[in-house]
């Protein structure tokens, strides 16, 4: 969801913001009768599903954000790591009661009317936001660049860092 906190910020705050890098970002699908800001309208639903089976339903989505296993099994480690403290799970299912993942097209719209430098980033065999969307993505941001990484799922940046890295820096650097 960071793309879409990236891009809600940038437009709020524009002139602290030099580049954007979006790496897979979500926001581009239809919205569904399913989408998690539609089913968990009601916050003493949330707080029930959060609290009987938020664990579970998360260790099954982090999984699908990288294509190696192993890095799957570290990836949902260190993640539910950081829901060891009291309320983490309870913050993950509020943002995804109140931040809308399908549907964003005007968003993407708003950002590339910006004029802000962006980098537009997404891995070949991402499942979470597929390939299918990148150039729709292209076409609404608008980026001063974008590339697709090979073998890489939805978490390129902890999936393929060197080849983020290879890309991001001598952009940022040219910006």
């Amino acid at each position: 969801m960071g793309a879409l906190v990236s891009m809600t910020y940038a437009a709020r705050y524009r002139s602290r913001v030099s580049t954007l890098t979006i790496v897979g970002p979500a926001g581009l699908a239809k919205p569904r009768l399913a989408s998690p800001d539609r089913l968990l309208r009601s916050d003493l639903l949330a707080g029930v599903v959060a609290r009987r089976r938020g664990l579970q339903l998360l260790q099954g989505h982090l999984g699908h954000n990288v294509r190696d296993p192993g890095l799957g099994a570290e990836l949902t480690e260190m993640v539910l790591d950081c829901l060891r403290f009291e309320g983490s799970l309870y913050a993950v299912f509020d943002t995804l009661q109140h931040l809308p993942l399908s549907g964003r097209d005007d968003l993407f719209r708003r950002t590339g009317a910006l004029g802000i430098p962006t980098l537009l980033l997404w891995g070949d065999e991402d499942t979470v936001t597929p390939p299918a969307r990148f150039d729709a993505a292209r076409a609404l941001l608008k980026p001063h660049k974008h590339h697709l990484i090979t073998k890489c799922g939805h978490m390129a940046p902890f999936e393929r860092p060197r080849d983020v890295a290879d890309q991001l820096v001598p952009f940022v650097s040219a910006h």
